[in-house]
């Protein structure tokens, strides 16, 4: 059968995101923790100005797992608490969620010492992402001691008050956190779309590969998907050999990819190495982050 490779679109997007999400709810179905939800908190001055905040996603096909996928302080408010009361409120709301673990990515340049301090571990590092710097991969159980969120308030609360952010606060949030994050890193250029698909002589899509080059010069790959009947012929890897080749061509030095028990074998055929798993519950599934020299 003659394939034919073309750009993908937003539709194929979704849709390749929809299989994925129907795969992990196959392998790992928790029914009690809403599949995709996101929770902005905020943290507001005495003239109710938003000075800091955190986001939180929940996916329960992914195990009972919170991430904690931004946290940021403004400046002028730093050693204040504010950033132990924000890691303790967004705990607080996974457990009331059901969540097991709490888990979060953080640079050598932000905060890991004090995600240690709140009994964080690392389970994977990238060295050298972005260059001459690492990025953490950390989690913690959260059916363990509380005792130092309880005591962490430091009478803080008094002149701050912290309550649920919009969308907007969200967007207040990740900028403050890319103003800190260029100081140390600062991105060499925009991102980079290398996502693309397999189409039939009837142009219709039978794989397709979510990817990009970041503004760190590292190709991520954010989903992949072959259609059941065309599985097993290498399709997935000749997506993956292209996207490699146009990321090398764009600057790119390293491959990164986060996978699951089901397909993790996929990138190591590829060549892609571990750098860490985490262990989720309570159905013990594997996530897997993967790195490839480019």
């Amino acid at each position: 059968m003659d394939y034919r490779i073309k750009p993908l679109t937003a539709e194929d997007a979704e849709y390749i995101d929809d299989k994925v999400n129907e795969s992990l709810r196959l392998h790992a179905p928790i029914k009690h923790i809403t599949i995709e939800e996101e929770i902005v908190l905020k943290v507001e001055n005495g003239a109710g100005k938003t000075i800091g905040g955190s986001i939180l996603e929940f996916d329960g096909s992914a195990g009972a797992r919170m991430q904690l996928s931004a946290l940021w302080v403004d400046e002028h408010y730093r050693r204040k608490g504010l950033g132990s009361i924000l890691i303790c409120e967004s705990e607080r709301i996974a457990k009331e969620k059901g969540c097991y673990i709490s888990s979060l990515c953080t640079l050598d340049f932000q905060a890991p010492d004090l995600y240690k301090k709140h009994g964080y571990s690392v389970y994977a590092v990238y060295e050298d992402r972005p260059r001459t710097h690492s990025v953490y991969y950390m989690f913690k159980r959260l059916d363990g001691d509380n005792s130092l969120c309880l005591s962490k308030n430091n009478g803080t609360k008094e002149y701050f008050s912290i309550e649920l952010g919009s969308e907007d606060d969200a967007k207040i949030i990740a900028r403050g956190l890319k103003q800190y994050d260029d100081l140390f890193a600062p991105n060499l250029h925009k991102t980079i779309q290398l996502s693309k698909k397999l189409v039939d002589e009837n142009d219709r899509m039978i794989a397709g590969i979510v990817a990009g080059v970041d503004g760190w010069d590292g190709c991520y790959i954010a989903n992949m998907y072959v259609e059941q009947a065309y599985r097993n012929r290498g399709l997935g890897s000749y997506l993956l050999r292209e996207v490699e080749r146009e990321a090398r061509e764009e600057g790119a030095y390293m491959l990164i990819a986060n996978a699951f028990d089901w397909n993790v074998g996929f990138f190591k055929n590829n060549g892609c190495v571990e750098v860490g798993v985490l262990k989720c519950e309570p159905n013990g599934l594997g996530s897997y982050e993967l790195a490839k020299q480019l």
